[in-house]
């Protein structure tokens, strides 16, 4: 046999004797349910945003990395073809391990230096000075006593991320 639901006594009585609570009640009700569903639209909204911030900062932070890489790679470049034509006796720096923050190379006309100032790394000659990369933070190059021949450059480059190359040149004599 199967038992029907009485409504509680309090609760008939109280919707049934009083039009305006009835009235209050239902309201309230209404507002809980618009409440709930603005809950429900803007709180995946809220996570929705979050999760499209988020994915654009490492998009924007590879696109960084890339633009780095490329200029490192300019200012690598560049120092191979100028460091491969000088004679390793036109260095101006001596092979002690000491690293340094400059290169001066070659004599005459055919002379040059590398230096980064204001985070650009230039490279100056009697004919001209010329920029060569963007975003350069550091540079050293250094010759060991145990191995003269062998010219070691670092590179640092930053924009917010870090980034370095390290070359690695045997000097004909």
């Amino acid at each position: 046999m199967r038992r029907s639901r009485k409504p509680l006594p309090g609760v008939t009585r109280v919707l049934g004797s009083n039009p305006s609570l009835s009235v209050l009640i239902e309201s309230h009700m209404e507002k809980q349910k618009y409440f709930y569903t603005y809950i429900c639209i803007f709180v995946p909204l809220a996570a929705l945003l979050g999760f499209i911030l988020f994915k654009m900062n490492k998009i924007q932070r590879a696109e960084e990395k890339v633009v780095m890489a490329h200029e490192i790679q300019k200012a690598q470049q560049q120092l191979m073809m100028d460091l491969m034509t000088v004679p390793l006796s036109s260095l101006e720096f001596p092979a002690d391990g000491q690293w340094y923050d400059h290169i001066k190379a070659g004599r005459g006309p055919q002379s040059f230096a590398y230096v980064i100032k204001d985070g650009h790394l230039w490279r100056i000659a009697p004919q001209a000075t010329q920029e060569i990369a963007d975003y350069m933070q550091d540079l050293r190059i250094r010759r060991k006593s145990t191995s003269s021949d062998i010219v070691e450059v670092q590179i640092q480059a930053q924009d917010g991320i870090p980034m370095f190359s390290y070359l690695k040149l045997r000097m004909h004599r």
